[in-house]
């Protein structure tokens, strides 16, 4: 099945992602004092003025930790993406489209609070672009999960978060043999 492969690569090619973004906003995190706030406040306009507000230098650094914060468990999701598509256990899936849109959405939401502030229009401009990128790989990789979810979705839903039929059914005999034997 095309959808289950291309899930399964899927989460994989996104848990490295997370551990490949995770240590990047962490070493952006440690030298945030010494670096990237000398280069903010040393971007100046003709007049001398620094293009960047202080008020986002923090918002900025909120931001980055929230990101930070999040990529571990969408890594952790995208593993869970790999194994179930790999075992056949919805729950997995469903837990990885949720995050998935999650993560697109906090990005959003971090860059729409940077906005609301006078940013200088080439950073504007650039992650702007930046982000319509990543929804676009991000749409791009939820086509095939989504095909996945509905396939197994066919199957009883109270059977996929067991993972298994039979061992629901079994374990539903076994409930209703109890119940009725009293």
């Amino acid at each position: 099945m095309m959808s289950r492969t291309a899930s399964m690569i899927i989460g994989g090619c996104f848990l490295l992602y997370s551990i490949i973004a995770s240590i990047v906003c962490a070493v952006i995190i440690s030298v945030w004092e010494s670096v990237i706030i000398d280069r903010l406040n040393n971007d100046k306009t003709d007049e001398g003025e620094s293009r960047w507000p202080p008020d986002v230098h923090s918002i900025m650094k909120i931001g980055l930790i929230f990101l930070y914060s999040f990529l571990p468990w969408f890594g952790v999701s995208s593993f869970l993406l790999a194994i179930g598509a790999m075992k056949n256990i919805l729950i997995f899936v469903v837990i990885w489209l949720v995050l998935a849109v999650f993560y697109v959405m906090i990005q959003f939401l971090i860059l729409a609070i940077i906005y609301s502030y006078p940013v200088p229009t080439d950073f504007v401009v650039a992650s702007s672009i930046l982000q319509l990128i990543n929804l676009g790989l991000v749409s791009v990789c939820l086509v095939p999960v989504f095909v996945l979810f509905k396939r197994m979705g066919k199957q009883d839903w109270r059977a996929a978060v067991v993972g298994n039929y039979d061992e629901y059914t079994k374990y539903k005999l076994d409930i209703d043999n109890y119940m009725f034997a009293k």
